[in-house]
């Protein structure tokens, strides 16, 4: 690493534990890296990523406020700081199942389990520095591509490539100017994506709360039972969430379907367990012509030959040795 310029790259180092953090630090200081903020708490980590720009975290999943997965998951979707692809290394103590899942699904780039040295970390930073993987986006996610052969059945995802801060810091190809307009453009790509799952996901949870058996009739109150109020509650999310993108984007006339589905939902979320048949059978229909509708558009994108690019985003190059 020594031969490369990492002088640039601006580092947000959170470790709990001082003497490991030093450590690392130093490992960083030795590579070449002069910008690195480091801290043991997580209020440090969410007001470095509001206010300024940072390249590359490296971070403990568990910090005495609380989860940096959290932390991650809010950057990847848009709600911490302005840049959502800042380069991500999560460092897991006592790795359970459960907390390796929950890092993996945030949408980090690089999953480190301890105890590991020094090296092992700037040995990560290097691949990552060589070569990001592609993104992909599900209702759930936005994050890095990690199945190993597309799944049977089911949609086909696009991978997006997106930008690689370390790659552009590193050969001197960082222009801030170019660097926002990517981020802006990459970040359109997958707004669009994330509405285009939520559209299936729609109707995937409705034909849930509302099965043949309960909309054959329009008259009379339906109590539902546990895992459906689940569904309910996922789909007001969904509904929210699809509402919040969808107006700067290529399906901005489709807002005010959208958001009087989100009203039908919030309806139904109000008391779950007491809901007018004629309303599910309202939801049902609605999803249905939403599905149809971005169906439509998928189609025409696709006879359009519609290309999703993105900006430039860092210069290939590979190991050697």
């Amino acid at each position: 690493m020594s031969s490369l310029r990492f002088e640039e790259v601006q580092v947000l180092l959170a470790e709990p534990a001082t003497d490991l953090r030093g450590r690392l630090r130093d490992a960083l200081l030795k590579e070449g890296f002069r910008n690195v903020i480091d801290t043991g708490n997580l209020s440090v980590v969410v007001g470095a990523l509001r206010n300024d720009a940072i390249d590359l975290v490296i971070g403990d999943t568990r910090m005495p406020e609380g989860d940096l997965s959290e932390v991650i998951y809010d950057l990847r979707h848009g709600g911490i700081g302005d840049n959502p692809f800042t380069v991500v290394i999560a460092l897991v103590s006592n790795p359970t199942p459960e907390r390796i899942k929950r890092v993996v699904n945030s949408g980090a780039d690089d999953v480190l389990i301890k105890p590991f040295t020094p090296k092992d970390l700037t040995k990560r930073v290097l691949l990552l520095t060589e070569s990001r993987k592609r993104f992909v986006v599900t209702t759930d996610y936005i994050g890095p591509d990690r199945r190993t052969k597309p799944r049977s059945g089911g949609m086909v995802v696009p991978l997006i490539q997106v930008p690689n801060p370390l790659n552009m810091r590193v050969f001197g190809q960082f222009n801030r100017e170019g660097v926002a307009r990517s981020i802006e453009t990459t970040s359109k790509v997958i707004n669009e994506q994330k509405i285009d799952r939520h559209a299936y996901q729609i109707k995937w949870l409705t034909d849930r709360i509302a099965p043949k058996e309960l909309v054959d009739t329009d008259e009379g109150t339906v109590i539902l039972p546990g895992e459906v109020r689940e569904h309910i509650e996922k789909l007001l999310h969904v509904a929210e969430d699809m509402s919040r993108r969808i107006r700067k984007t290529r399906f901005a006339h489709l807002t005010e379907m959208c958001l009087t589905l989100r009203d039908m939902v919030k309806k139904l979320h109000a008391d779950p367990t007491q809901i007018d048949a004629f309303d599910l059978v309202c939801l049902k229909k609605l999803a249905v012509v939403v599905e149809n509708s971005f169906q439509r558009e998928r189609d025409e994108a696709e006879g359009a030959g519609d290309r999703k690019e993105t900006m430039p985003v860092g210069r290939e190059w590979k190991l050697k040795g």
